[in-house]
């Protein structure tokens, strides 16, 4: 499997993957797996229940080269990696960030950049993959984080503000 910035190998095992641009994240359930960076070439084995692999691309300080960091760890979540894939999802103490991300995904709506969501908001909920969207909303708004939609993505990061002219939905109660 090839994602933007890793090789996955699996001949015979299970295994979880979460990708977006610049970042591979995967937890092993069953057999072997390799993942291997794209920039640096490096390369790491899972071989434990549970392993988890990440492979995040970032540029350098002051520079336009990117570079890959791969990181192991043997203590992944793997009953947490598959909660998107139940009927229910039950969230408890999960980063907004996590919960967006697969909510997203059986929702079907896109965001633009994760990372203005702040790191430290966390979410509690459980919540079927039919529910309306606007369920979903609802849940993020309750946390006091503001999301804008425009041209079919969401967003939360405040417009620019030589944007503010544009059309803008504020998706929730009020804007800020």
């Amino acid at each position: 499997m090839e994602t933007s910035n890793s090789l996955i190998a699996c001949g015979n095992g299970d295994f979880s993957v979460v990708a977006v641009k610049g970042y591979t994240r995967t937890v092993l359930m069953g057999g072997k797996l390799s993942l291997r960076s794209r920039m640096e070439k490096r390369q790491l084995e899972l071989d434990c229940y549970g392993a988890l692999g990440v492979v995040a691309s970032y540029r350098k300080k002051n520079s336009n080269v990117s570079t890959d960091s791969l990181t192991y760890s043997p203590y992944g979540n793997p009953s947490g990696e598959l909660t998107w894939t139940k009927a229910v999802r039950t969230y408890r103490d999960v980063p907004l960030r996590q919960f967006v991300t697969e909510a997203s995904r059986w929702q079907g709506f896109r965001v633009e950049n994760i990372y203005c969501i702040p790191a430290d908001v966390r979410i509690s909920i459980s919540v079927c993959y039919k529910a309306p969207m606007n369920e979903v909303f609802a849940a993020i708004r309750e946390k006091g984080v503001m999301m804008y939609e425009r041209q079919g993505m969401v967003s939360f990061c405040r417009p620019k503000k030589e944007n503010h002219a544009a059309v803008v939905k504020v998706i929730g109660r009020y804007a800020q």
